[in-house]
């Protein structure tokens, strides 16, 4: 009888625990995904009645934290057509800010204008011409410079000899450079002092500022 008694209490056990741990696991996957879903609405910064609170904190313009007030009593104080409503931040306590339409559309347009004048500053080009080159060709090439430097682009211009073909004197090349020096000032200025060595002359370009020009290392 003991035997007996002992087997059934072993088979209930085995039938109850897979029980207790089905319960247990299913309890918590809610709460997971209830913290995944408040950390992923607070980085998206949620407005309006996206935002997952009913009492929230006002913060103003110089930085001062209001009362607990009902997000529906703030959405009601706005008008819908020039303003919204933005979660700042939920940790310790949901924050949020009003928003003005209008210069959240000013700032998000000076920023991507930003981020197009840093692309441009990191692009640069490269123009070359022979020492020899003929005054028509001279005025085309600075043209092509003056094209690239006006849309944000650095240019580096380059005087350089033909394939088997000697360089001219130090006398000669230095000529050409202030000839051509004359010419860029009327559209660009020299970012980073020009050189010229191995027979190989180079300018250093970027669009036109009040930035004084590097003088030439002697």
């Amino acid at each position: 009888m003991a035997v007996l008694i002992a087997f059934r209490a072993a088979a209930t056990a085995s039938l109850v625990r897979p029980t207790t741990l089905s319960v247990i696991h299913t309890c918590r996957v809610p709460h997971l995904s209830a913290r995944h879903a408040a950390t992923r609405a607070s980085r998206n910064h949620p407005r309006d009645r996206d935002i997952p609170h009913s009492i929230v904190h006002l913060v103003d313009e110089e930085g001062r934290l209001g009362l607990p007030t009902p997000l529906s009593r703030l959405l009601a104080s706005i008008n819908s057509q020039t303003h919204f409503i933005e979660l700042v931040h939920e940790n310790p306590k949901p924050v949020v800010k009003i928003r003005d339409k209008q210069e959240e559309i000013q700032k998000e347009k000076k920023r991507k204008k930003r981020q197009r004048e840093v692309a441009s500053n990191n692009v640069q080009k490269e123009i070359q011409m022979t020492w020899a080159v003929e005054p028509g060709d001279l005025v085309h090439k600075l043209n092509k410079a003056r094209k690239e430097v006006e849309k944000g682009n650095r240019v580096e211009l380059v005087f350089a000899s033909k394939v088997n073909q000697r360089a001219p004197s130090p006398v000669i090349m230095d000529a050409r450079m202030k000839n051509a020096a004359e010419k860029i000032a009327e559209f660009a200025r020299e970012w980073k002092p020009r050189k010229v060595e191995h027979g190989i002359g180079i300018f250093y370009l970027k669009k036109l500022d009040k930035s004084p020009t590097p003088t030439n290392p002697s």
